[in-house]
């Protein structure tokens, strides 16, 4: 409902500071090791960071009592999960999944139960590179983050119908800068929160099939140009996580809800489940799925 929606941007904007320091900050700070690292190492230190689940509570802006009745908490709750198992399979083949998962879940939390207003997911690919060098991104993994097809994972079908409906608002490449750093600013509402120093910014799939020139394929020869990427860029990584955090980024389907608790077992609490007919190279990346609450409580 618009009504919560409201009331969530309120309180995230009200702890601004909060979620610069728990998470906008801490994932920023982990892209400056492009500079030394490899891609698996980020991710690596990513899912390290959030591993260890956070609760933090958060400042309740006056006028949510006013509206909503009388709140006597609020808190924001960070998590991740990593899986080495990331594998999708469609058109005969094999295919890597993101590289970063992001669930961002509004709950309320009344007297007599908890209720999930609203949640998004948002699909990530990391890339590292040089400022002014070409990029390579495989043209299979761009065709399935832009068109979604059906695909199998531990034999089982999923279809994020709605994902393949607006792939612009939940499916991004991510580019990290190994020699280059820029200003990102912060804004809600035309109100300046915070400038960061950062060396990342992220271009949806729809975007960058524009750059391309033509529909990708899963044989494409992908090579971009970087003052190309640059040119359809508007912002930095602290604006795109900023506004995945409002949920103005990001979809939700009940598939690709099973398909990340599939990912990552321990979304549901279950324990991660050996694959005994996959044997795991070490030369595969990890996925990492972080899961983000921003829970309100009432009397």
């Amino acid at each position: 409902m618009p009504s919560f929606k409201n009331l969530f941007y309120k309180l995230l904007s009200y702890n601004f500071e909060v979620l610069d320091k728990e998470f906008i900050g801490k994932f920023n700070k982990n892209l400056w090791l492009a500079n030394n690292y490899y891609e698996r190492q980020i991710l690596d230190s990513i899912f390290n960071d959030f591993k260890n689940v956070r609760l933090t509570h958060l400042k309740l802006p006056k006028n949510i009592s006013k509206i909503f009745g009388r709140v006597f908490d609020a808190f924001l709750e960070i998590e991740s999960y990593k899986t080495h198992s990331r594998t999708v399979y469609f058109d005969g083949s094999g295919c890597e999944t993101s590289d970063l998962s992001l669930i961002v879940d509004y709950k309320i939390y009344s007297p007599i139960r908890c209720y999930s207003t609203s949640k998004t997911i948002t699909f990530i690919q990391l890339k590292l590179g040089h400022y002014n060098k070409p990029w390579y991104l495989s043209g299979k993994q761009l065709y399935f983050m832009k068109y979604w097809p059906s695909f199998r994972y531990k034999n089982t079908v999923y279809n994020l119908d709605v994902f393949r409906m607006y792939p612009d608002i939940c499916s991004f490449y991510l580019f990290a800068y190994k020699n280059k750093d820029f200003s990102d600013s912060v804004y809600y509402r035309g109100i300046w929160r915070k400038n960061f120093r950062v060396n990342a910014f992220a271009l949806s799939t729809v975007k960058l099939e524009y750059i391309y020139g033509s529909n990708f394929t899963p044989t494409s020869n992908t090579v971009f140009v970087d003052s190309e990427l640059r040119k359809c860029n508007q912002k930095g990584i602290a604006f795109f996580l900023w506004h995945i955090l409002l949920q103005n980024l990001g979809m939700y389907s009940i598939d690709a809800e099973k398909f990340l608790q599939a990912m990552f077992p321990e979304l549901l609490g279950n324990d991660p489940a050996i694959d005994k007919n996959k044997s795991i190279s070490s030369d595969e990346l990890p996925s990492v799925g972080i899961r983000i609450t921003v829970g309100i409580k009432m009397e």
